[in-house]
């Protein structure tokens, strides 16, 4: 515990200097010096770094013989010039997500004692911010539709016209996972079949075919050349009732955060936002989605994104082995992978079907109240 009215930096380089030297430094108490002792019993020290050791939940929680947990590790930031890189990196150059998920993703690989509060006064003074939360609008209400798994059912639609950039892209493509909540997004010159199709196969080329692709009746969506590329991969084609647009709620939403992020990078001339999206999409999937509870990256990979001092979970033990040359090795990693995916899986549906109850019930008082 950091006593009331001490400097959290001061705490945090008093706990570092007593890891690396053994030793206090002149500044602490004698009072202190038994709780610097017990919170360094939290942190490793690895070369000249300084990590806080973070035990997770169980992969395999529901095994009474399981004593295995994975153990990140978050790199220590110990002066406030570190901690305005780590926030310039992450936020500003990440799509100026929100303090929720930007919180997340430093939690993920760093640490220090007031990074709530760091991140809400970062993003509160971020102009671009809180200039385009002016124009944030609500989206439409999701129709629950419930997947089975990884990429089982997509959604797809189309933003803009936006301003022509110098590839003479005007359009953005996004199809969005409704298991994982990974999205995908091309830019497009024109708002067309051919071009709609050129992105369906680029997308089918990178992470194989869905089973379902759920879009609008828009002309771009319902072209014989679309109709045969997904006919070719055996992919069902579901399109949504021009009364019932809510059904793909879940690409307006993708749609609006994309299109929000994006503003926030570009130039003032808002032409170069193609340059951007690809940072943009990163961002999305390495964030943690509030229906799963999960970051798409990790309902996708089964691992979180690496960052430059991100040390992850159950394939870290591993790291340098070649499991070529160690069969049981080779058994081990693939069974707690297997096992990790079928845990996560069973998460997320219950996870899914949970949010999807909250938001019915929120809908049906709106109703009620509008009576």
């Amino acid at each position: 515990m950091v006593r009331k009215g001490k400097d959290t930096w001061l705490h945090l380089q008093q706990i570092v200097h007593y890891l690396k030297t053994g030793k206090y430094l002149d500044s602490v108490t004698q009072v202190e010096k038994n709780g610097i002792r017990k919170a360094a019993a939290n942190f490793v020290t690895e070369g000249s770094s300084v990590y806080y050791m973070y035990t997770g939940t169980s992969k395999k929680a529901d095994r009474a013989d399981d004593d295995i947990k994975p153990l990140r590790k978050r790199l220590v930031i110990t002066t406030k010039e570190e901690r305005d890189i780590i926030l310039r990196k992450i936020h500003d150059n990440s799509g100026h997500q929100g303090q929720c998920k930007t919180q997340d993703k430093i939690i993920q690989q760093y640490y220090w004692l007031s990074i709530t509060d760091d991140v809400k006064e970062w993003i509160k003074s971020c102009s671009r911010c809180q200039f385009h939360c002016k124009f944030k609008t609500k989206a439409p209400e999701p129709h629950p539709i419930k997947p089975e798994g990884r990429w089982s059912v997509l959604c797809m639609g189309l933003i803009g016209p936006l301003h022509e950039t110098q590839q003479d892209h005007k359009y953005i493509i996004t199809m969005t996972d409704l298991f994982t909540k990974w999205v995908v997004a091309y830019p497009l010159t024109y708002k067309s079949g051919p071009c709609v199709a050129q992105a369906i196969v680029n997308m089918i080329h990178t992470h194989g075919p869905p089973h379902q692709i759920i879009t609008n009746q828009g002309h771009e969506f319902v072209d014989e050349v679309n109709k045969s590329i997904l006919s070719l991969f055996k992919v069902k084609q579901l399109m949504t009732s021009a009364c019932h647009p809510q059904a793909i709620g879940q690409n307006e939403q993708t749609n609006q955060t994309v299109k929000a992020a994006i503003f926030k990078c570009c130039n003032k001339n808002q032409d170069d936002w193609d340059r951007h999206l690809n940072s943009v999409v990163y961002g999305i999937n390495t964030s943690k989605q509030s229906t799963t509870k999960y970051s798409p990256f990790n309902l996708m990979y089964l691992r979180e994104a690496r960052g430059a001092h991100t040390i992850n979970t159950i394939h870290d033990s591993h790291e340098g082995v070649d499991l070529d040359l160690n069969p049981r090795l080779m058994d081990e990693v693939i069974t707690n992978s297997m096992e990790y995916c079928v845990w996560t899986s069973k998460q997320v549906k219950a996870n899914i079907e949970k949010s999807q109850g909250k938001n019915k019930t929120f809908a049906e008082k709106k109703r009620k109240l509008a009576l």
